[in-house]
């Protein structure tokens, strides 16, 4: 038997959470409507998009707006303060925060009952405290980076190449094990591999290309004021000393070439995303722009059907002076489909690479 929709109650109490009016047991009210169903959890997030998209586009104008009380409103808007702005950037985290926990049946099934049973004292503030616990530290790390001056839409990059400086620092210090990587020899290639601890089987109705996992990426960073998402997985790091070592002696050029399938999920999202492959040749334990000899970007736009994988492949000549080759994936979304990013998730699947040495291969696809 299909629930019952809730739309008018969702409408009015969504209203009260936006202009900050609502009791503690209108918002258990809403909190019991929105674990109901998926069509009611969409209602509930349509109304906080279109309520972002209004603040995009009214910016900080005051604007009053004498309505009848018989017009059928469903959202109430007060003067475009800076701090009614603020709200409405928390709020609408927190709509692609019931989306990403809650819209997919199923998952995250203890978050939700965790959800339904500690009821906050404030109904917007539980919205707010439940956005910092989406962020969580890495995204705790990308506003850092902003507020130190770096672009937001750079942050997740920094973030990925702070996990790659670790791999090449656990892979000069021979370090088999580490808690999200291990080191693998491919003859005369050394690798510090992230995949595994990025495993998943099959999930949210995206089945792996090949196998029995796939990669599942993080969610993505919203930068809200700029309508930017965007997530960076840094999954491999390979020490070439060795390989480079047999190059050199040999007076022959190495080469890398790499191949990824992407894929994502259902969710509210209407536009497409871009995916990219990334092949970056470092001297040194540090992965910045001072030690980069040579980056490399490959990406496409992938299709929002999941039955289909969007492949990218890509080539670097590694410099002679090479120490080490990160290997890292991205997805990102721009305009105000950005808000709605983490409704879908993101996967990658049969990586593939291979070192060139002239004509003999070192480093074989895996």
């Amino acid at each position: 038997m299909t629930m019952p929709l809730h739309h008018p109650e969702i409408d009015r109490l969504t209203s009260a959470v936006l202009d900050d009016t609502i009791s503690d047991k209108d918002f258990r009210r809403l909190d019991q409507i929105l674990c109901r169903s998926a069509e009611n959890r969409s209602r509930y997030l349509e109304i906080i998009r279109l309520e972002s998209l209004l603040h995009w586009e009214a910016g900080e104008t005051a604007t009053n707006v004498d309505l009848s009380p018989e017009q059928n409103k469903i959202i109430s808007l007060p003067i475009f303060t800076w701090a009614s702005s603020i709200a409405a950037i928390f709020l609408a985290l927190a709509g692609s925060w019931w989306a990403f926990y809650i819209i997919n049946p199923g998952h995250h099934s203890g978050d939700l009952t965790a959800s339904q049973n500690k009821h906050p004292s404030s109904g917007p503030s539980y919205l707010r405290n439940k956005v910092q616990e989406f962020t969580g530290s890495e995204n705790a790390l990308n506003f850092a980076l902003a507020n130190k001056g770096f672009a937001i839409e750079e942050a997740p990059r920094r973030t990925a190449a702070r996990i790659a400086s670790r791999g090449m620092e656990i892979l000069a210090s021979g370090v088999e094990h580490s808690r999200d990587g291990v080191t693998e020899y491919h003859g005369s290639v050394k690798r510090w591999n992230r995949v595994p601890f990025l495993a998943t089987p099959s999930e949210k109705g995206i089945l792996p290309f090949s196998g029995s996992s796939m990669i599942a990426l993080k969610p993505m960073f919203l930068d809200m004021e700029s309508q930017f998402a965007q997530v960076v997985e840094t999954i491999q790091v390979l020490d070439v000393r060795d390989a480079l070592k047999i190059s050199n002696e040999q007076n022959q050029k190495a080469r890398l070439s790499a191949s990824i399938k992407f894929n994502q999920s259902f969710g509210e999202c209407k536009d497409f995303t871009e995916y990219g492959l990334t092949l970056s040749a470092y001297r040194g334990k540090v992965a910045n722009e001072e030690t980069s000899l040579v980056h490399v970007e490959k990406s496409l736009i992938g299709d929002l059907d999941p039955s289909t994988w969007s492949e990218v492949v890509s080539q670097m000549e590694i410099p002679q002076d090479t120490e080490f080759v990160v290997v890292s994936l991205s997805a990102r979304k721009s305009g105000p489909d950005a808000l709605l990013a983490n409704t879908s998730s993101y996967y990658s699947d049969d990586l593939k690479l291979s070192l060139s040495l002239g004509e003999k291969y070192e480093f074989q696809p895996i």
